[in-house]
């Protein structure tokens, strides 16, 4: 499909002749038809990503794909998320091979990371990380 017409439905010339009703007419149909094209090709995903966000809602569950997508698009990987959720890193594990479901406090913390970039998902994580005023560091033996 050309994109290229795609910008806005095209100007309709004033009519002044007696042809110009129907190439009016014939640039009307051209953009209906272009724009049924485009609802055809992203009815499927759309539809797709409605029926997670509906499974979410109402089961109140986040499914494996979701969790998943959410911690790849971070750029996070469990044990990280696991941090920021405070949670364990088996939870992470187990709620992605759904073997577990997260409770109601977790859910919430979940969907609250959803509107998260990664900058802000790292300071976080560097946040937690970071030694507090009076601590230091304990350097791990080898």
């Amino acid at each position: 499909m050309d994109m290229s017409d795609t910008g806005r439905p095209p100007a309709v010339p004033a009519p002044e002749t007696a042809n110009a009703a129907p190439a009016a007419e014939a640039a009307q149909e051209r953009w209906h038809q272009l724009v049924s094209e485009m609802g055809a090709e992203i009815a499927v995903p759309l539809t797709a990503a409605l029926e997670r966000i509906n499974a979410l809602t109402s089961t109140g569950r986040i499914d494996k794909k979701g969790l998943r997508s959410l911690r790849t698009r971070l750029g996070l990987s469990a044990p990280q998320l696991a941090l920021l959720l405070g949670v364990s890193e088996q939870s992470i594990y187990n709620w992605e091979s759904k073997k577990a479901t997260p409770r109601k406090e977790q859910l919430a913390a979940i969907i609250g990371m959803r509107g998260l970039g990664k900058r802000e998902a790292q300071q976080r994580l560097d946040a937690l990380k970071a030694p507090r005023r009076g601590q230091r560091r304990v350097a791990k033996k080898k």
